[in-house]
Order: C-alpha cells, then structure tokens, then sequence
C-alpha cells in the first residue's frame, strides 16, 4: 500500500495511557486509525497485559464506532519495532499470539528487521557500520 496524497488523510501523533482503556477507546473513537505505529514499547512485563490490552482495543472493529455510532469495517494495522534483548519480550510474545488468535481473520507476523541507529549530530545520513545498526523484531497485527 502506497502513500496517498489527499485531504481526507490524516496523521496524527498521540500518546496513550495503556492504564486507562477508557481514554484508549476515546482515542480510537475520535481519530479512528487504519495504520498504528510504536517502536521500543516492551521494557517490563507488568506493563505487557496494558499493552496487549490497548492494541486488542485499537484494532478492534467493534471499538472503532465513531460519534455517529457506526462501526468502520476498514482494516487496521499496528506495526511495532521491539529490541529483542528487553526481559519482557518471551512474555509479550506469548499474550500477543494469545490475542491474536482469539480473533478469527487476524493475522500476526514477526520478522527481524536491522535498524540504522541515526546520532549523527551533524545532520545527513549516518555512517553504515556495524555499530550504528541494531536488531529489532517487527511486529504486524492485521485485523483483516
């Protein structure tokens, strides 16, 4: 799926307390996404079940309904980039596939992806050596 210039599209950046599902479901209402993105979200494991509570929320069709009540069938994907060495990881691993598969059409992809790391303080592109890059785990959750 290609960027689409248009009016009607809309990005927006908002940060969200996995602690309080109402606030979450406000969010979903009024921005109603079709495209999450995080990156470096999984650090402890109490947080993991928040977490895993707030992306089922967002990408659930039946929490997608508008100020006018209806529900947006369009799907919804959340792609997230986790560094693998975090202790919470086998925990998140584990609820997220849980999740997934208590959703019939949802579909969960894991592959490793290699990050160039930018602190050139000069501004331009970094230099392509080993220790500028790390490994991170991509995640992708479609609900359709």
């Amino acid at each position: 799926r290609g960027y689409e210039k248009s009016k009607d599209k809309q990005c927006f950046v908002r940060k969200l307390d996995w602690y309080n599902a109402e606030e979450v479901r406000d969010s979903k209402r009024m921005i109603n996404p079709n495209l999450i993105i995080a990156s470096a979200v999984v650090y402890y494991k109490e947080d993991v079940i928040p977490l895993i509570q707030t992306l089922e929320i967002l990408l659930d069709p039946e929490s997608t309904a508008g100020t006018s009540g209806d529900v947006v069938e369009e799907p919804v994907e959340a792609l997230l980039f986790l560094p693998e060495f975090r202790e919470a990881m086998p925990f998140f691993r584990e609820k997220l596939e849980e999740m997934v598969n208590t959703h019939a059409g949802w579909n969960l992809k894991l592959d490793r992806v290699r990050l160039l790391l930018d602190d050139n303080e000069e501004g331009g592109l970094p230099a392509v050596q080993e220790e500028n890059q790390t490994d991170f785990l991509r995640v992708s959750i479609k609900n359709g």
